[in-house]
């Protein structure tokens, strides 16, 4: 029986033995996402309630209290959607730690732990990989909030 490689073990080996697939990836990966990206983390909680607006949130729909199914999964969405306004190379899992400062500042607008934050873009990631029908909300979510609130002008 074949062992089945970690995603960790597999770029490696691409980036040491198949440099030019890592090239075209890479290529393709940067023609599907964004081109502008925020470094301004002052506009985090601009997009925080511009995400809250949009799906028709409160200021506790991001806590987990008693367990609530809902808060995660928007948490796991507005976490998507502000890496992809400052590193969507994060989201397709392509580099393995978010820019410094990101989890910090959503931290401080939604006051939830950066621990459990961290959790939740973890998730988000796979999610985002996995589930078109996520990938295709923070998409579009993020190509609302930045048309309408004009965030990359």
């Amino acid at each position: 029986m074949m062992q089945k490689l970690t995603d960790r073990t597999l770029l490696r080996i691409l980036h040491k033995d198949y440099p030019q697939v890592v090239e075209r990836i890479s290529r393709e990966f940067k023609a599907s996402m964004p081109e502008n990206i925020l470094t301004d983390f002052d506009k985090i909680p601009v997009i925080i309630e511009a995400f809250k607006v949009v799906k028709g949130l409160n200021d506790t729909s991001f806590n987990n209290d008693m367990g609530r199914r809902n808060s995660m999964e928007n948490r796991e969405i507005m976490l998507a959607v502000i890496a992809m306004f400052y590193h969507p190379q994060r989201l397709a899992n392509l580099v393995m730690r978010e820019k410094g400062g990101i989890l910090e500042a959503v931290s401080k607008a939604i006051s939830i732990p950066k621990k459990n934050l961290s959790n939740s873009l973890a998730n988000a990631i796979v999610r985002f990989k996995v589930y078109g029908k996520f990938r295709n909300e923070v998409i579009q979510l993020y190509n609302m909030i930045s048309k309408e609130y004009k965030l990359l002008e």
